[in-house]
């Protein structure tokens, strides 16, 4: 995956243009913010989302030729992830381990969103994302060695220093609303060096 994430924010700029959109909803995406047309003050990075829903669109197909097999590879292998990780967390809550058979028999939808966070100035004038908890049930997150990830603990921002082949896994809006007690992680990304990440 890492290796079309690359390939996909070196082409030129009008290559990248292609893919532009600045609509959330849209299958296959190039932004430089989460809903650029509604934010007064864009976020320092440019994203390439990719949106799947089975059955009604598939934006892998649509993706670059270059990234849709990473893509798809890493869509399955998520996919794995993600039921494991939705069985733990309802077993966890005392729900028991079948329980997203019951309420979810399939991942609804599932995004690809690589952000690449470009050399930036002046850090200190921005976020490469401002603050925000993800909306859907669980983001799992793989970052490169450059870091910028933070979450709000206690009223205070604390760094996520990034961890060689591992995953940042974060709990969303969906899955509080499922389990009140659960409360969802509050991060943003500060503007470092140059850095990518991937998250689905």
């Amino acid at each position: 995956m890492w290796s079309a994430a690359h390939q996909f924010f070196d082409q030129p700029a009008e290559d990248r243009m292609q893919f532009y959109s600045d609509d959330f909803n849209t299958e296959v995406a190039y932004t430089t913010s989460f809903n650029p047309s509604k934010e007064s003050t864009l976020e320092w990075k440019d994203a390439l989302r990719l949106r799947y829903k089975p059955g009604i669109f598939d934006g892998f197909q649509q993706a670059p030729s270059f990234c849709r097999g990473p893509a798809i590879d890493y869509l399955e292998e998520m996919r794995i992830l993600g039921n494991t990780l939705y069985r733990a967390i309802f077993e966890s809550a005392g729900l028991g381990s079948d329980y997203l058979d019951k309420a979810l028999p399939d991942i609804p939808k599932m995004e690809i969103a690589i952000h690449y966070y470009a050399s930036c100035p002046d850090p200190s004038l921005t976020f490469g994302l401002s603050g925000h908890s993800d909306f859907g049930c669980v983001t799992i997150l793989m970052q490169d060695d450059v870091g910028g990830l933070q979450v709000l603990k206690e009223g205070r921002w604390t760094a996520v220093k990034p961890v060689p082949n591992a995953y940042i896994v974060n709990i969303g809006d969906q899955i509080e609303v499922f389990i009140c007690f659960l409360n969802e992680t509050i991060h943003t990304d500060l503007c470092p060096t140059s850095s990518y990440s991937v998250a689905l």
